[in-house]
Parts: structure tokens; sequence; C-alpha cells
């Protein structure tokens, strides 16, 4: 071991550790300043301040070679004079002597050197030591070369622009540097704070347990045909369709291209497009796309021709990655990657044109935990969850961090230019779970709200570019809706989405029971409930105050007849508008018959108060809770 100056054993290293600077550490740190000086005013001085220590290694010839490594930082001041004149003789120059006390460097030719021990802050020069007449220079062991400085361009925009440089550093941003050789920077230690500075989305997510379910599930290989499995994934040996499949896992599955709810365990349901009573507000036979009659549960039977298939939305960007058609059948692929729990709408189309949809309902929910509840008049099973239902999460946003471009100018002209990224950004938000709004009548699930306010949820295309609702005010015909399941409709001579004044569209025969159509949009062996069970459940009498209101999880329990069922105050979509409106503060849920005209009770509505048994315009976009078909 060797070191420099020597001196006579001010300490003894212990070597005691095979670390080079634990063996002279009493002598780096020099407590009480045994020989480093704060006095380094001479040659003598400030060379006797230095400290340079080695460990040899022996060589084959016996010789040992010693590299001596500087353990002290070195603090370089410049203008060590100030020149100054006077206004009555501008023409003429003075030269003050710069006199120090404390820690006083060595000087030569105007500038000041002074051996700093590392990690330390010093201040050189003492209370003389001020603005016009040096520099006050920290050492963090390391060296200060020529003056210099430090200028910052930031991007927020992941480089595409740059901002102007300038002396203000960015908030995210700490840094303490070297000089190396040649006045050049050699080394910069940069520390940046997450936070959150851009508005650029690089993906969203959200984490429940439900997603953990989904993402364990195993895949499903070799497209299976939803119609042909339960709610619960359960094999049922007959078809039963619906405009509403449930899929619990990730894999390839398919749907047949039939109407709704047009075959029934096995066999063709008529009764889903074909009312068998008659009347003024009653729809004989329901119609498809074109506006025509539909007679026959597959589309193909109704002359026509299905060619293409698309992604209309969903709410979890890439949950389903692929769609298209395969004879009689719409195939799609659930993404194992980005499989979450969320909704998606595919569509069947002719030459461009859809000529019908479905909704996917990715969920790990089997509808089998219904609960009963008996009116007087029926006994219904109520599901637990809305249709669509995604259960409350948090809701996560990874923002893109900015870019900084750091220039370090030396005083001779030379700029060195590196950059800095800070790193992405994650905010993670609390939701209170949602599902999507329907029209009165219409089987097409619209966009659900973000879950936290009244603000519609991301929304996305099978390439992950983003959809939204658009709104519609005008007076069109069952035919239209079914082509543009993306649009919201307000028709001015209704106040519904159609411009036909039917009530059968979700009850064909518009009786007690609900008869389910080929719009209902309920799951297969589900329908919209009839009124008797929300005016059981809403009116002003002996039910009014069962149940009570969740101010956590923004909703209200109905309790009653050993029943305690949950309804999400999701609000709605306004009428003619798609904006939503009263997001965690009220609930509104279609039933499918009407008690007393078309735009009057038909709903359930409920706020933090009380249950309420009235009525919605039929163009407001609402929830459902399904309950089975009885």
């Amino acid at each position: 071991y060797a070191y420099y100056p020597y001196v006579s054993s001010p300490y003894s290293p212990s070597f005691s550790s095979s670390e080079l600077d634990d063996q002279f550490r009493s002598f780096i740190i020099d407590e009480f300043n045994k020989f480093w000086n704060q006095d380094q005013s001479t040659k003598e001085k400030f060379d006797s301040s230095n400290l340079m220590i080695s460990r040899g290694e022996a060589s084959a010839d016996k010789t040992v070679r010693f590299t001596m490594l500087h353990k002290r930082g070195l603090a370089l001041l410049t203008n060590m004079q100030n020149v100054f004149c006077y206004a009555t003789d501008p023409d003429k120059t003075y030269t003050a002597s710069v006199e120090y006390s404390g820690n006083i460097p060595y000087v030569m030719e105007n500038k000041g050197y002074f051996l700093m021990k590392p990690d330390t802050k010093t201040p050189v020069g003492g209370a003389n030591l001020s603005a016009s007449a040096g520099k006050y220079v920290e050492a963090l062991g390391g060296v200060v070369s020529e003056p210099y400085s430090v200028s910052y361009s930031v991007s927020t925009d992941e480089g595409k622009t740059w901002g102007s440089y300038s002396s203000s550093k960015p908030s995210w941003l700490e840094m303490t540097g070297e000089i190396g050789g040649d006045n050049l920077p050699s080394k910069f230690t940069v520390t940046v704070d997450s936070t959150k500075t851009t508005n650029i989305v690089k993906s969203s997510f959200h984490q429940n347990e439900h997603d953990d379910i989904l993402k364990a599930a195993a895949p499903v290989s070799g497209y299976r045909d939803v119609s042909m499995f339960d709610n619960d994934g359960k094999s049922r040996g007959s078809r039963t369709t619906a405009n509403c499949y449930l899929v619990h896992a990730a894999g390839q599955y398919k749907l047949p291209l039939v109407y709704g709810n047009a075959i029934k365990n096995g066999a063709t349901n008529s009764l889903a497009y074909k009312a068998t009573v008659t009347g003024s507000n009653i729809k004989p036979v329901l119609v498809n796309h074109a506006d025509k009659e539909i007679t026959d549960p597959w589309l193909k039977n109704n002359g026509v021709a299905v060619n293409g298939a698309k992604l209309i939305w969903q709410d979890v960007k890439g949950l389903i990655s692929e769609v298209h058609v395969n004879g009689d059948y719409l195939e799609f692929t659930v993404d194992k990657d980005n499989i979450a729990e969320g909704n998606a709408v595919i569509a069947a189309t002719s030459n461009g044109i859809v000529v019908w949809s479905w909704h996917i309902w990715v969920t790990p929910e089997t509808l089998t935990n219904l609960t009963t509840i008996d009116t007087g008049e029926h006994v219904y099973k109520v599901a637990p969850v809305n249709v669509g239902w995604v259960t409350p999460s948090k809701i996560g946003t990874i923002y893109a961090g900015s870019l900084c471009k750091v220039k370090v100018s030396e005083g001779n002209g030379t700029d060195v230019i590196f950059e800095v990224k800070q790193s992405d950004y994650t905010m993670l938000v609390q939701n209170y779970g949602y599902s999507p709004y329907y029209q009165w009548g219409r089987k097409d699930a619209e966009i659900p709200s973000n879950g936290i306010e009244d603000k519609s949820h991301d929304a996305y295309d099978i390439d992950g570019n983003e959809v939204e609702m658009t709104a519609v005010r005008s007076s069109i015909s069952i035919g239209t809706t079914i082509q543009n399941p993306l649009s919201h409709y307000y028709s001015g001579i209704t106040t519904g989405p159609y411009k036909e004044d039917y009530d059968n569209c979700w009850n064909i025969n518009i009786r007690t029971t609900t008869e389910k159509t080929v719009y209902d949009p309920c799951p297969p062996n589900s329908c919209v409930p009839t009124s008797d069970l929300f005016l059981f459940i809403g009116n002003k009498g002996s039910n009014a105050n069962y149940g009570k209101w969740n101010a956590t999880l923004r909703g209200r329990y109905w309790i009653g007849n050993g029943a305690n069922l949950f309804f999400p105050a999701v609000g709605l979509r306004y009428k003619w508008y798609t904006y939503i409106y009263t997001f965690g503060d009220y609930g509104f849920y279609w039933s499918s018959a009407l008690s007393d005209g078309q735009i009057n009770e038909n709903r359930l509505s409920f706020d933090s108060k009380d249950w309420e048994w009235d009525s919605g315009v039929h163009s407001f976009g609402q929830s459902i809770r399904p309950v089975a078909e009885i």
C-alpha cells in the first residue's frame, strides 16, 4: 500500500479490509485536519493537502507497481481580481486585490486552486468571497474545470418538438456532475422524478380480481360455438341464440349468423320476431337492417348475403384481435395478452353495411347466482349484475414521460449535449364499475361510462384507434338503427330512437311476462324484465324504503322478501346528445313492457333518497338488469 504526500503517521491504516478506500478511510476523512490545510495559499500548503492512495500488485519480475488514485476534489476559481473604473474617469481602470479568510485558495495567474475533501460542500474564500469577487464552489469529489454553463431544452411530445434552450431546469430533473480531461464533461449523475408532465397516453388498463381470473383461465381453441354453451360456459346440447354472449377465457369463438333470439333450444323461435296478437302499438313482424320483415332465424334465408365482418367498438384495447366471417358463422378471437373484463360489439356486414351486430361480454360472471323476487303476480329470478357489467377496479393510465436535452457549454465555445428521458407515469384512479347503455327497444349496446364520472369510457376499433358514439337527431327507421350500432338516435316525432310508434320491440305481445324478441339485448335464457318487477321494487307504497344507499359503491341495495340486490347508479346517456348524465348519483333501468302508453311508467329509477317507478324518454340510454326467462 502507498499514499502521497508522506506524513509521519498521523493515523495508522488498519489494512483490515480488501477495499482500498476502507484502508485509508481515516486519511480520506481527516476529521481533524491533521494534514489537510484550510489555508492552501502557498504551493507547499496546497501540495501537502493533496491525497493519493494505491495498492500495489507484484508482477512476474518481482517488481511492485502502484497506480495512484486522487482522493481530493479540485475547485478552480477564475476572475480572482476585481477590475473596475470610476464614473468620473471611465477610461482608467483599477485593480482591487481579493482578500480571503478561512478556506484560502492557492492563487496563480489570477486563478484560485483549492483541494477539497470528497463528498463535502466547502465555501472557498470565507466571508470575503462574494459574487463580484469570485465564485462560490461546491465539490462533490469531482473536478470543476473551466467555467461552464448548463441549459435545458424540453420535449413533451416524445421528441417530435423541442423547446428553446433555457437555464431553467425542468422540475422533474436533478443533476450533479463532473468535468473530466480536456475540459469536457466526463460523467453526470441524473435523477428523474416520476410525475405526470405530458398528456400523451401510451396505454391504459384496469385492475381487478376478475382480470386475474380471466388471464388464468385455459384458452379456448377451435372456434367454440357460443350459442351451444350456457352463460356459465357449460355445453347445453342444443343451440340457443341471443344478441349478447358471455365469454370466460381467451381464445377462438364463433357465433351463428342468426337474428338475436330466433333459435331456442335448437328450434326456430318465431315468437322472437312475429307477434301472435294485434293492436295499435304492436308491430306484427319485426324487421331486419333493410326494414324487411324477418321470416327465418338465419340471415342468409332472409336474402342477406353476408360477406364481411368488423369490430364496432371495444372498451379494452386489443381485447378482440380478429373478427371474420366463415360460412354461416362470425368468428372472433379474444386476445390472451389483452384479455380483461370488458365489452365489445362485433358485426356482420354485406358490402360494408352492418346487417346485424352482437355484444360480446368478456367476464367471469355466469349469471347463475339469481335472486328470487315474488311480486305477488310473478316470481322473478333476477341476475346479480347489469348486462355488460364490469366490476369496480383501479383504472390505470400510462402517460409518456418528458425528454430533456442537457447542453453543457464550455468557456472555449465547446458544447456537449446529452439527452435524459423521464420515466413513464402511471396514474391509478378508482372506478365504481360500469355497464353499457341501451336505448329503449334497441339491441345495440352503447359505450359505457368510465366508471368514475359523467364521461364515456375509452373505446377502440380493431386497430386500436379511439371511437366515439355519434348523436343523430332525426326520424329514422328500425333498420337504420341496426345498420348504425355506434349511433345514438333521437326522433323528433316520438322522442324515441325510432320513428315507428311500437311498444313490442322487447316483448313481442306486450304481456305481463316477457316474450323475448330479436331486439332483446340480454344473454341467452335471460331477458329484459316486465314492468311488474320494477313497479314492485320502485312504487311509492310499502316497498319504497326497502334498501339503502351505499355512498362507497355509488348505488342502492334493494332488500326485501329475502332479496338483497345491488343496483349501481351509472346514470344515463341523454336523449338527443351522447353525453352521460348523473353518473354516481342516479340509476335508471328499463323494463320491457309499458303499463301506461309509450313513454310513461317504463323504468325503475333511484337516487340516494328513494326508489321510483316512473317514465323515461325512449331515446335515453339506460341500464338493463336481466331476469331469467319465465
